[in-house]
């Protein structure tokens, strides 16, 4: 039976501080059977630490501003192999624009000088962001959209068409989710989450393709997760749709690069959002803090800077990207580390047995 441990640092944003002190509160009661090979790993994570963390000077000429080389490297997990742009004058078609991310690069994407088709499914937060944009003296157009419909997808295509005679980049933001344990929620849950954020998004994809082999420059940014870099404990569906992007995308990079057509995977961490008041459902034992994230303007200028940089793939925050990084080089503390903190949070069940299997009456006959 696992020992008793109380996990401190935050699910998505633990300092690497607090990593490592909850790693060490795990490594001290290893089973023996996997004590070795952690100990190997954790080493090794204290030795890119030790000889990473301490800041040194930058070498650009930019003056007495220190860089950890260790920030370097995690900056860089997504390599840059698209070409640079100028969004000035680019039409871009947004999904999910209406709120939260969406909002912000439909903000954002219109101040540099690109012309913004933001799609949704609320008229009236369209119309809204529109007169704020427009009083900005940015350029957008609206069309109402549930991307899960193929006539829907169909409409913005034409609205794209007829307000802008084309798209250069599309900007697969919209999504769901739900929270709870896999076991304990219903089949049609999963379904709807990977048909939001996975076969619509997929499917968009494949409308505006032949608009996108035209376009200027062409890009699609698929807006993911960190959760789709390490599955999250009661996120699992969640997780499971963000993996599909991220698959999906590297895949689409490759086949598209014939074409000229770029692929950005944009993985944020926690965003201060109301995505969690949307989900479809809350039933995790542990209610994540959204309020400590980034907030969704942060979020939209990282996109864009990505976007104009010609990086092909980006995790926001230091947080997300120390998942991302320990869950490469060290998986199985990764996984310790969850297993751990699933026990904690089930500790009263687990040692009283587990959940009792239902009684089977048989009738007499």
């Amino acid at each position: 039976m696992p020992p008793d441990h109380t996990w401190s640092g935050h699910a998505f944003g633990a300092l690497p501080v607090q990593m490592v002190h909850d790693s060490v509160g795990c490594l001290a009661n290893l089973q023996i059977r996997y004590s070795r090979q952690l100990f190997r790993e954790f080493s090794m994570f204290l030795c890119i630490l030790r000889f990473t963390w301490p800041p040194v000077p930058l070498q650009n000429g930019s003056g007495a501003a220190n860089r950890p080389l260790f920030l370097s490297f995690v900056r860089h997990l997504g390599g840059r192999v698209m070409g640079r742009r100028d969004l000035r004058g680019l039409r871009i078609v947004l999904t999910g624009a209406s709120q939260g991310i969406g909002k912000a690069l439909a903000e954002a994407a219109a101040r540099r000088g690109g012309r913004v088709l933001a799609a949704a499914r609320s008229d009236a937060l369209l119309t809204e962001l529109a007169q704020k944009v427009r009083a900005a003296g940015g350029t957008i157009e609206t069309v109402h959209a549930d991307i899960t419909l193929r006539e829907d997808r169909e409409a913005m295509a034409g609205a794209a068409l007829r307000h802008f005679g084309g798209v250069d980049v599309l900007v697969n933001n919209a999504g769901i989710g739900a929270t709870g344990h896999f076991a304990e929620v219903s089949p049609q849950r999963l379904r709807a989450i990977m048909e939001v954020n996975f076969f619509a998004l997929a499917e968009t994809t494949r409308q505006f393709l032949p608009l996108l082999r035209l376009g200027q420059t062409p890009a699609i940014v698929n807006i993911s997760s960190i959760a789709g870099k390490r599955g999250i404990p009661a996120r699992s569906e969640y997780s499971a749709s963000k993996f599909a992007v991220q698959g999906f995308s590297e895949a689409l990079r490759a086949e598209l690069s014939k074409d000229g057509i770029d692929v950005l995977v944009v993985a944020p961490s926690l965003t201060q959002t109301n995505f969690s008041q949307n989900m479809l459902e809350q039933k995790a034992a542990l209610q994540l803090d959204h309020l400590r994230g980034m907030t969704a303007e942060a979020v939209a200028e990282a996109t864009l800077r990505a976007l104009e940089g010609g990086r092909n793939e980006v995790c926001l925050s230091m947080g997300g990207k120390m998942i991302v990084l320990v869950n490469r080089l060290f998986p199985r503390l990764a996984d310790l580390i969850a297993r751990r903190k699933v026990y904690s949070l089930f500790r009263d069940e687990i040692e009283a047995g587990g959940p009792q299997l239902p009684v089977r009456t048989t009738a007499k006959v």
